[in-house]
């Protein structure tokens, strides 16, 4: 984590050049920016205060991760799929033979990671985050991976996402 917070700084001081160069020739239409590790909400409060009146602050919310990536061959957590949302100890797959450690983890933690109150905390920081700073707020990138997502769920997941964005 100490490398990831000492590259989200990093970010923080490029994105603040790039707008002062921006600013040194525009002044009047709004800049989106967002924080590292991916945009994480937790990166994109990291972001120092960048004293600009037309910033819109965007994140991207994949949560929870064992939902919206099962099986996805990119991740290390490929071989879980058809995972339920919300949270259903009938619905849940048995864990793969010999499961990672990653695999193990994920699939403990879902329970917590999928509950409404966890998936809304983090937007409900970025939204008091956006407040203090006075400032537009989005999320211009979210979803879920579908080929191993039954279409139900994935409702489910919309959803629940939606309405607290909304």
């Amino acid at each position: 984590s100490g490398n990831i917070d000492s590259d989200i700084k990093k970010w923080g001081k490029i994105q603040g050049n790039v707008l002062k160069a921006i600013r040194e020739i525009d002044r009047k239409h709004y800049i989106v920016v967002g924080g590292g590790d991916w945009n994480s909400i937790g990166s994109m409060m990291k972001l120092p205060d960048y004293k600009d009146e037309k910033l819109v602050y965007n994140f991207h919310d994949y949560s929870p991760f064992l939902f919206t990536h099962q099986g996805a061959g990119w991740t290390d957590i490929k071989r879980l799929k058809n995972i339920p949302f919300p949270y259903s100890k009938e619905k849940m797959p048995p864990l793969p033979k010999n499961p990672t450690n990653a695999e193990k983890w994920y699939y403990q933690n879902y329970k917590k990671d999928s509950s409404e109150e966890t998936l809304v905390a983090p937007l409900n920081k970025a939204v008091e985050f956006a407040n203090k700073r006075n400032a537009c707020l989005m999320c211009n990138e979210f979803g879920v991976y579908m080929p191993y997502a039954d279409v139900e769920e994935r409702a489910n997941w919309y959803r629940l996402k939606l309405g607290w964005m909304d």
